[in-house]
């Protein structure tokens, strides 16, 4: 009987999570300014979502849609598709009042917020 083939090690690139390319594209491919871009966004998602979370917590509406305003554009802006879609859905909802809504994708987003500093900060270390 012949043993199970092992499957070699290949990181998963997900472009949803962080585009590389199109980031860079964006860029006019200057590395040094995404290296900067992705440091200040490692530095201020956090915040975003803890700030949304509070928001969302005191029922206020603008604030929520503030922070996933700037959390949406910030993320577009370093090709961070899945962050970028799910912080437009919680600023949608937060503007249209249903702060509970947008609290549940909020959840979401937390998530992805997480994968996308994970593969910010490797991409750094590259």
């Amino acid at each position: 009987m012949t043993p199970p083939r092992s499957r070699p090690s290949v990181p998963v690139v997900d472009d949803a999570v962080f585009d590389e390319t199109s980031a860079l594209a964006m860029l006019e491919g200057d590395r040094e300014l995404l290296r900067e871009l992705l440091t200040l966004f490692l530095a201020a998602a956090p915040m975003l979502v803890q700030e949304g979370r509070r928001a969302c917590a005191r029922g206020d509406a603008v604030t929520l849609a503030r922070s996933a305003h700037r959390l949406r554009g910030n993320s577009a802006q370093l090709g961070g598709h899945e962050v970028s879609a799910l912080a437009l859905s919680v600023e949608l909802g937060a503007k249209a009042g249903d702060v509970a809504g947008a609290g549940e994708v909020l959840d979401l987003l937390a998530g992805a917020v997480a994968r996308l500093c994970e593969r910010l900060t490797a991409a750094l270390a590259r």
